[in-house]
């Protein structure tokens, strides 16, 4: 009876978890958003629409963020203003 196959995850990362850069300051090269918001501005008959509200995040260089939520939570609108492409209400990105 032939042996069962297994998935090989392959070698593994380029890199080791343990040789990513620890959180820290700022000037570490990675991203930092403080107090972000986007507001899109008001329609016909309707309110403006706060589609990112007050968000902080720290990412140090060499990190992967994966945003998850349901449609209309802002995941667009806020990769959108870190890439400069969305005018920010609020808020640094640096």
């Amino acid at each position: 009876m032939p042996e069962p196959v297994v998935d090989d995850p392959g070698p593994g990362p380029a890199t080791p978890p343990d040789a990513a850069p620890e959180p820290d300051a700022a000037g570490s090269g990675g991203l930092r958003v403080e107090g972000l918001s986007v507001v899109y501005p008001a329609g016909r008959g309707s309110d403006p629409v706060r589609a990112v509200d007050d968000v902080d995040l720290t990412l140090p260089r060499g990190r992967i963020l994966a945003l998850l939520g349901p449609s209309g939570c802002g995941k667009s609108s806020l990769l959108r203003a870190v890439a400069g492409l969305e005018e920010i209400a609020a808020g640094t990105i640096a």
